[in-house]
């Protein structure tokens, strides 16, 4: 059985015929200085997506051949797995920006994010 670390990897390996997509690392740990540990947070902050990165798009045909990256945001859950409201905020404020975003249980989900990126 598959959880989300695992569903991430498959995801952004996949993706990458239609950009490129990172594995976003959230968390707290510890190092040991000396005698002492001390903590620290690492990743992008809470509430921003797994996978972030962007999805190259052809654009009109004032720039024939040209290619555009677009911010691209994924949010990847397992089953019935609910996205916090700062992940969902985070989906929203992408896509207010032009970007693409998403909550996504798989990579089906993903493409019909772009395909409706595309017709908006």
């Amino acid at each position: 059985m598959y959880n989300e670390k695992n569903i991430q990897k498959i995801l952004a390996r996949d993706f990458n015929n239609k950009g490129r997509l990172w594995i976003n690392d959230n968390g707290f740990a510890y190092h040991k200085i000396g005698d002492k540990y001390i903590g620290f947070r690492y990743g992008l902050g809470v509430g921003i997506s797994d996978l972030v990165g962007f999805t190259e798009v052809d654009i009109d045909e004032s720039m024939v051949g040209e290619r555009l990256p677009i911010f691209t945001a994924f949010e990847v859950k397992k089953g019935r797995g609910k996205a916090s409201i700062e992940q969902e905020n985070f989906i929203q404020f992408i896509r207010s920006k032009g970007g693409i975003g998403g909550i996504v249980y798989d990579s089906e989900q993903i493409q019909k994010e772009i395909e409706q990126w595309r017709m908006n």
